[in-house]
């Protein structure tokens, strides 16, 4: 309640008293009328103007002695933005290019991870595996069986199996154990005499991967010509003895380890079967490559045929302590859909032969 009184100004200025305007809670400034609204810029002050008002600070405490400093030109001073450039010499724009958007940046991984997958082949074992699922197969990807040589688990890319009735209680399984493989750039090359290997009954039932019950079908199936007659077990006239990639260095065949890991895929796959509760079982290698397939035919020691085909086949030497032979069917791509329904119906075809008890 008591009344305000005067409080003396600063020389030059006005008391604050009753009357006077008194600073604002939320700026602390006084509360002034406001300036008329003026269309014009105010004037930018000038060079020096800015640098002499630094000056007394300049001539103060220990930084006296820069107090002689005059102000450099302005022109001196001034930075073009097309004008700054590098140690090496380079011009760069300034400012500098805003980043990318995380968005942005997301595309451009996911472009990078669409095209490693293309060349790893993950996508390529879905087209195969998807093929032989359209023609009536019941497909397994990424199977794993345990090698029976070295006794190491094996990665098999697709496994294809078709499934009868031996006996109500016992189950047959004709099973596809297949490499995917892609080489777009580098094309397989087999090789063949101008005779080549020359397929026998023996070869087409023997000479393949199953349980012991599973020979026992074959050396039954191969006294007979019903099972001949679907197909299945036939070999082409003249087979490969061996197969390479080409434009590849000397110390690494990929082709002969992709034959070599499918055929070991297998013979664990055959081995895990006969543990189980069904070991009644067959299984057919087969190698599917994303390119090109050529077949060469050495007529002589001077002399070189060279084909381009759809499928061919490798009586294979598997390099174990057995050293057994087994043929192996290689394919391209485009042949994937025409092979897997046909061999979908030559098992169709034997399955009225396996469920009658052979």
């Amino acid at each position: 309640d008591r009344p305000r009184q005067r409080i003396p100004g600063p020389p030059g200025k006005p008391a604050i008293g009753k009357d006077s305007p008194l600073p604002t809670e939320e700026t602390g400034r006084l509360n002034r009328p406001a300036k008329p609204f003026s269309s014009q810029p105010a004037p930018f002050p000038s060079w020096s103007a800015m640098v002499a008002r630094r000056l007394p600070v300049l001539r103060s405490g220990p930084r006296r002695r820069l107090a002689h400093l005059t102000p450099l030109p302005l022109q001196r001073v001034a930075l073009d933005r097309r004008q700054i450039g590098t140690d090496n010499g380079q011009t760069n724009d300034y400012p500098p290019p805003m980043p990318k958007s995380i968005e942005d940046k997301t595309e451009s991984i996911e472009d990078k991870i669409r095209t490693w997958l293309g060349t790893q082949g993950y996508p390529f074992e879905l087209v195969v595996a998807r093929a032989f699922q359209r023609a009536g197969f019941s497909v397994t990807v990424s199977e794993f069986s345990r090698d029976p040589e070295t006794e190491k688990p094996r990665e098999i890319d697709v496994v294809a199996t078709h499934t009868s009735l031996l006996t109500p209680a016992r189950l047959f399984d004709l099973n596809f154990v297949i490499e995917c493989k892609h080489t777009a750039d580098n094309p397989w090359i087999v090789f063949r005499t101008a005779d080549g290997i020359k397929p026998t009954k023996t070869t087409e039932f023997l000479y393949r991967f199953a349980t012991k019950i599973g020979h026992v079908a074959l050396l039954e199936m191969s006294i007979g010509n019903q099972a001949q007659a679907t197909g299945l077990f036939s070999l082409p006239q003249s087979m490969a003895h061996g197969v390479k990639r080409a434009f590849e260095d000397k110390n690494t065949d990929r082709a002969y380890q992709a034959v070599t890991k499918v055929c070991s895929g297998a013979a664990g796959l055959i081995a895990d079967r006969q543990a189980s509760l069904s070991p009644c079982a067959i299984a057919f290698p087969v190698v599917v490559i994303q390119g090109r397939l050529f077949e060469c035919t050495i007529r002589n020691t001077t002399e070189l045929d060279l084909t381009e085909v759809a499928r061919a086949t490798v009586f294979w030497r598997r390099p174990t302590t057995q050293s057994s032979l087994v043929p192996v069917e290689l394919l391209t791509e485009k042949s994937v859909e025409e092979y897997a329904t046909q061999k979908f119906q030559q098992c169709e075809a034997l399955r009225p032969i396996i469920e009658s008890g052979l």
